[in-house]
């Protein structure tokens, strides 16, 4: 019995494992070279932003986000390993956290009114803090090729008005 009870929890265990892996095998992986670059608006840095590459061609997107000196470097698999050759539609977009509206409340009140609560919460979206035109792949102007000889330069995106 007990070598029953061993052998199930190692079939499943087994299972479980190879249940694991990704839906991609990492040779079958779009090769991605590393691709780094600083933002700037205004002729400051733009710590925090999102950071996007899209690679049309190859149906793939490539992401990161600033640090505060404005530098970024993309991910596509794993940490900071770049992003697949080809020409990338770029957007950019850094959004303000909404502040919370939420306020003290006195349930034994004889005014507490839920509803006025709920609507009192609701916040306005998130703004961004930066023009809107680089948040959408159909309105940036800004384009990169990335080539597969792991040679692309650093990535400038100057953001204007």
């Amino acid at each position: 019995m007990r070598n029953n009870i061993f052998t199930i929890g190692l079939v499943l265990a087994s299972l479980v494992l190879v249940g694991c892996g990704g839906s991609e095998p990492v040779g079958k992986r779009e090769p991605v070279y590393p691709v780094s670059g600083t933002v700037t608006y205004k002729g400051q840095p733009v710590a925090d932003a999102d950071v996007t590459f899209l690679c049309q061609e190859k149906n793939m997107s490539s992401f990161a986000r600033t640090d505060a000196k404005g530098k970024f470097k993309l991910t596509s698999y794993a940490s900071f390993d770049g992003a697949p050759a080809g020409k990338q539609t770029i957007t950019v977009s850094k959004l303000a956290s909404a502040k919370s509206t939420t306020k003290e409340v006195d349930l034994n009140d004889p005014t507490y009114d839920p509803l006025k609560l709920v609507e009192d919460a609701k916040a306005p979206p998130p703004k961004n803090s930066i023009p809107e035109k680089y948040a959408d792949a159909k309105t940036t102007d800004l384009f990169a090729t990335v080539t597969a000889d792991s040679q692309t330069p650093e990535v400038n995106l100057i953001l204007q008005d």
